[in-house]
């Protein structure tokens, strides 16, 4: 019987690999090759907490969305804006009244003149000498078309004179009484306030158009102050004609056998038509100058009511264009509540 082999009981003591079964545990290669496998998937995978940071800011985005969606802006400076224009612009409106309450002077002013004037043209009055069939008595006979027209002419006249007075008095009147304005810090009381001023500057431009009116058709009708003068006149030169032609009626039936006395009557009926023309001169002298100063005057106011408005509309479309503004002011405003 043999010993053992010492060099193989040695080498199955200290063999710190024995051999492994495919089939129960994998060899280091494959060990290896599955390590380098979960690396290369471990450094495949995002990082969790950059994952986590976008995440949050994504949020953060959406909130911030939502935030300027509901965003509240400050208005006051906008109401402030608005209410230094309302205050500019009651500057100027209340610099226009100024100008209209001294337009209105001047015009009271200037009719007062022309009331003067035409009260001092006097009355057509018969020459002395007169024909008796034309004489003071007969022609103030009320269906003496001769005494209807010269007390027409006489009572335009004073109708004229009577409307001048009553205009100086609506003109001249004092503006109302008015607190001096105060700085305001609200739109609405600003307003109220311009409101109040375009009224009283309505009021006044009014009063300066019907002032106008007034005069043109001072007796109470329709544009009689341009028809005054061409009926007028055209009364005066009818009565000039019959008059004449029953003057030179009266020098052809009379009897001229008396040689001596012809020159005398001739001389007599030559005055007498001259009396007749100049008679009726005086008259239409006098038609003419109270249609001459009333057509100036009434141009005068018209031109300056015309120059009135034209500030008046400048002013309100201004107001316009301010209430527009402050209507945009309130939508903002509605959106925020």
């Amino acid at each position: 019987m043999s010993a053992p082999d010492p060099s193989s009981s040695s080498s199955a003591a200290v063999d710190p690999d024995p051999p492994l079964s495919s089939s129960s545990s994998p060899s280091l290669t494959t060990i290896t090759a599955l390590d380098s496998e979960l690396s290369t998937l471990s450094s495949a995978q995002p990082d969790m907490s950059l994952l986590s940071g976008q995440v949050e800011e994504r949020e953060g985005e959406g909130e911030v969305s939502k935030d300027h969606a509901g965003i509240v802006h400050d208005l006051a400076p906008v109401h402030n804006i608005l209410v230094q224009l309302a205050s500019t612009l009651q500057v100027k409106v209340d610099l226009a009244t100024r100008e209209l309450q001294e337009i209105r002077t001047k015009l009271a002013r200037e009719m007062q003149k022309t009331s003067d004037s035409l009260s001092s043209l006097g009355e057509v009055k018969l020459p002395s000498g007169f024909p008796a069939s034309l004489s003071s008595s007969s022609m103030l006979l009320p269906d003496f078309p001769a005494s209807e027209t010269i007390l027409a002419i006489h009572h335009y006249r004073d109708q004229a004179v009577s409307a001048l007075h009553n205009q100086v008095e609506v003109l001249s009147t004092l503006p109302r009484d008015t607190k001096p304005r105060h700085p305001v810090e609200d739109f609405n009381t600003a307003s109220d306030g311009l409101d109040s001023s375009f009224q009283q500057l309505r009021g006044w431009l009014d009063q300066v158009g019907q002032t106008a009116r007034k005069l043109q058709n001072c007796d109470g009708e329709t544009n009689t102050l341009r028809r005054f003068s061409s009926e007028r006149c055209r009364d005066i030169d009818l009565l000039e004609r019959e008059a004449v032609l029953k003057k030179m009626g009266e020098l052809s039936v009379r009897n001229c056998s008396l040689q001596s006395r012809k020159p005398v009557r001739s001389l007599g009926h030559t005055l007498d038509l001259q009396e007749i023309m100049l008679l009726a001169k005086n008259a239409k002298s006098l038609v003419y100058e109270v249609s001459l100063q009333m057509l100036k005057i009434v141009d005068l106011v018209k031109g300056e009511e015309i120059a009135a408005t034209t500030t008046y509309h400048r002013l309100t479309k201004e107001n316009s264009e301010l209430l527009r503004r402050y209507c945009f002011y309130l939508k903002l405003k509605i959106q925020q509540l």
